[in-house]
């Protein structure tokens, strides 16, 4: 286990199954802002991984044969991604006053992930930082992390860089969004919520009323067109996603300000 002052991490060692609690306010630690989470690296959904906040969601039949550089197919995100769970390694590598920080190890394939949790007290006590090295070598697949929240809200709020837009659940023509630097999904009441940020990611799509997902890496299947497309992203990547969880409704300039 790793606490801070707002947030606890349960990990399983052995197989990188984990259960995040983050609360905005003492009321909730009975119930804690996440759902439980299988896989501390997302469930690579040959796509994208219930690694919670880790790598939850890897879809392994991800064809698109007409646009296959951007487009995504919802017959690809419908279906149930796969966990990673390979050759888990689990370290911890810091355990100061300041910063705790474990690095995650997994495998899928040829695919190798290492993620460092980063949890802070201090003027950063809020926030949790999930720092990823991919070295991405599965093709025909898309790596998305999904966050199963105990927040319950039809529409999420997504940064649009001049501004934001509220949207709901995944349609049939409405299902891979932009956003820019953050996302958030607040409770309908307003009484808390949770903001994702992100460094250089922006698709994302909300399958239900309680969940966000952040596209990472897509390589689709392709077939006559644009064949050379079924080689991209593979390769090294570097991203960071960050939690920061909140009490009351969504404070627009403070997503905006702890995401820059």
């Amino acid at each position: 286990m790793c606490e801070g002052r707002f947030h606890k991490l349960y990990l399983d060692v052995q197989s990188g199954m984990s259960y995040l609690l983050l609360w905005p306010l003492p009321l909730r630690k009975d119930l804690g802002v996440f759902k439980k989470v299988q896989g501390l690296f997302l469930k690579l959904l040959v796509l994208f991984t219930k690694l919670l906040v880790l790598f939850k969601g890897l879809y392994t039949d991800n064809k698109s044969y007409v646009w296959p550089a951007w487009e995504i197919k919802k017959t690809t995100i419908d279906t149930i991604p796969q966990s990673i769970t390979d050759d888990v390694k689990t370290t911890v590598l810091e355990n100061g006053i300041l910063r705790k920080s474990i690095c995650v190890e997994k495998r899928y394939g040829k695919s190798t992930f290492k993620q460092y949790i980063r949890m802070y007290e201090g003027s950063r006590a809020d926030r949790i930082d999930f720092y990823n090295e991919v070295d991405w070598q599965s093709t025909n697949s898309l790596l998305k992390a999904e966050f199963p929240l105990n927040v319950t809200n039809q529409n999420a709020t997504y940064d649009l860089g001049l501004g934001s837009i509220e949207r709901g659940n995944n349609t049939t023509t409405a299902y891979e969004v932009y956003a820019h630097q953050w996302t958030d999904l607040t409770d309908r009441d307003n009484s808390y919520g949770v903001t994702v940020l992100n460094d250089c990611k922006y698709g994302w799509d909300k399958p239900d009323d309680n969940t966000i997902r952040l596209t990472l890496l897509n390589t689709p299947g392709t077939n006559k067109r644009y064949i050379y497309q079924n080689k991209q992203d593979l390769g090294y990547h570097t991203f960071t996603y960050s939690l920061v969880g909140h009490s009351g409704k969504l404070e627009k300039p403070e997503a905006v300000r702890k995401s820059d």
